[in-house]
C-alpha cells in the first residue's frame, strides 16, 4: 500500500494544483480525496477516492475548455467518443511509451504493479507510474486543445473520434519539445524525458532496499 497511496497523492496533489492555475472548481474534493488515501489501508478504498478525484478534476477540465474550440463532458475512452477525449487517450499512450522506457532501463518487471489490477497481462506497473505524472498529460493536452488544434483536425469513424493523420504531428511535435524542456527537481535541473525515467529508477532503488521510500514526481514540485 506505501507505494500505491504515493503513486495516488502524487496525482492528486497535481491535479488539485492543475485545479487551482486554471481557477476552477473541484479542487476541494481532490483535497479531500487526498486526505482520505492517507488512512486507506485497501486498494478498493483507495481507488474509490481516486475515481472520484479524477470524476471532480476531468468536471474542471470541462469548464476550463469553455469558450475554446471544444465541448467536453466527461472522460470516455473506449474508444474516444470526441476530439478531447482522443486527444488525452494519445497523449496518455505518449506518455506510457516514454515510462516504458525508463521501467525498461531501470530493470522494472512492467508487469509487476502495485496499484493497478492485473487483467488480461496489462502493463500494471507502466499504469502505475503513468499516474504521478497524468497532471503534466493533462495540461500540455488542455493547452494543444486551446492553442494548436481545431475541430477540422479529427475524423469520426464509426464512434470513435480520431486526429487527422495529417495533424498527429503536431502532437508528436510539441509533445517532444515537452519531453525535451527542463525541470528542477531535488536541486537538479534536467528534462522532462529524464524526470520520467528517473521516476521509474527511484522505484527500482526502493525495491533494492536502497531507498526508505520512493518519492514521486507531482506538479507542485515543477
Amino acid at each position: 500500500m506505501t507505494v500505491a497511496r504515493a503513486l495516488v497523492q502524487a496525482k492528486l496533489r497535481g491535479h488539485g494544483r492543475l485545479l487551482r492555475q486554471w481557477r476552477v472548481p473541484g479542487r476541494h474534493e481532490i483535497a479531500d480525496g487526498l486526505l482520505a488515501s492517507h488512512h486507506c489501508l485497501d486498494l478498493d478504498r483507495l481507488r474509490g477516492h481516486e475515481g472520484a478525484a479524477a470524476r471532480a478534476f476531468f468536471d474542471g477540465l470541462r469548464q476550463h475548455l469553455e469558450g475554446s474550440l471544444f465541448v467536453f463532458e466527461q472522460r470516455r475512452q473506449h474508444p474516444p467518443p470526441d476530439p478531447v477525449n482522443s486527444v488525452l487517450s494519445l497523449v496518455y499512450t505518449l506518455l506510457l511509451n516514454e515510462v516504458e522506457v525508463g521501467a525498461t532501463a531501470a530493470g522494472l518487471d512492467v508487469s509487476g504493479g502495485f496499484y493497478h489490477s492485473a487483467e488480461d497481462g496489462r502493463p500494471t506497473l507502466l499504469m502505475d507510474l503513468v499516474e504521478p505524472l497524468r497532471p503534466l498529460a493533462d495540461r500540455f493536452s488542455a493547452r494543444l486543445l486551446k492553442s494548436e488544434l481545431a475541430p477540422d483536425d479529427f475524423q469520426t469513424e464509426g464512434d470513435r473520434c480520431l486526429l487527422h493523420d495529417g495533424r498527429r504531428g503536431v502532437v508528436y511535435r510539441a509533445w517532444e519539445r515537452l519531453l525535451a524542456g527542463s525541470i528542477a527537481w531535488r536541486g537538479e535541473s534536467l528534462s522532462w524525458r529524464r524526470l520520467i525515467h528517473l521516476q521509474a529508477r527511484e522505484l527500482a532503488h526502493w525495491l533494492g532496499g536502497t531507498t526508505a521510500a520512493p518519492r514521486f514526481w507531482h506538479l507542485d514540485d515543477a
